[in-house]
């Protein structure tokens, strides 16, 4: 539905966080294999507070790659004349500021891969003091993207 908008440029980002989670999923496999009981709950210090079969990994990749499927197929099939957008589209301006929309969405694919990944093989790796400041990056990057993108939108639409 918004193929005429979207380029190969979104499609690359998405393809690489696809990539990135069903890396995650390889290292979640990889470390239920060696069956060894690895750190699975951390305090804020990044303090060892519970142990679990590496069973549990496996829930990260799953939960990213729901997300990043929903965002996808709404990325692909719902109009971007249907989305909430940061401005009313000023007619001609459409192709500049939904495909700027449609870089947020991708990018936040992208963002969800990373962190898939960097949790898998933090955890898997008993990195627990890695896992905070991961989660706030994750967090800021989050809000960097949509922040970036809708001000960029705007411009886009005022030209």
């Amino acid at each position: 539905m918004n193929k005429n908008i979207l380029t190969r440029y979104h499609a690359l980002i998405e393809i690489l966080g696809l990539v990135l989670i069903l890396a995650s999923f390889a290292v979640a496999i990889a470390a239920m294999a060696s069956g060894k009981v690895i750190p699975s709950n951390y305090d804020f210090a990044g303090n060892v507070t519970d142990y679990s079969k590496p069973g549990f990994l496996i829930k990260m990749p799953i939960v990213m790659l729901i997300s990043n499927g929903t965002m996808s197929l709404i990325l692909h099939f719902v109009s971007f004349s249907s989305w909430n957008m940061p401005v009313k589209v000023k007619p001609g301006r459409e192709r500049a500021v939904y495909g700027c929309v449609g870089y947020m969405l991708a990018i936040m694919e992208l963002l969800f891969g990373i962190f898939s990944l960097a949790f898998t093989l933090f955890s898997g790796a008993a990195m627990g003091k890695m896992l905070m400041p991961l989660s706030v990056f994750f967090v800021v990057a989050i809000f960097a993207d949509i922040i970036v993108c809708c001000v960029l939108a705007v411009k886009l639409n005022g030209r």
